[in-house]
């Protein structure tokens, strides 16, 4: 029971995020929880887990696209806003 407990702490924390890790919590979670819907959804994302890219699983990648996407569209807003309180300022300036 102690390995149910320390394998995903560890994992999830940081502490051990090796392949190694992610199959023994996977397997874990496998035996311990077969029936849980929840439970097997993290089983299968598991064994998509590999170290090498960066330690992402498929839906971290997705949220950092988003969040990409996001501060992007962010920026480019910021930036129309300065460059139209430019234009406003110089066209009041000048008349």
């Amino acid at each position: 029971m102690d390995s149910l407990i320390l394998v995903p702490t560890r994992f999830v924390s940081g502490e051990d995020t090796s392949l190694a890790a992610a199959n023994s919590l996977e397997v874990l979670l496998n035996e311990a929880y077969p029936d849980d819907e929840l439970v097997q959804s993290t089983v299968v994302e598991l064994a998509g887990y590999r170290p090498a890219r960066a330690g992402l699983f498929r839906w971290q990648v997705e949220v950092r696209r988003h969040q990409t996407k996001v501060r992007t569209t962010r920026k480019s807003a910021r930036n129309l806003r300065l460059h139209t309180k430019t234009a406003i300022h110089g066209a009041q300036t000048v008349c």
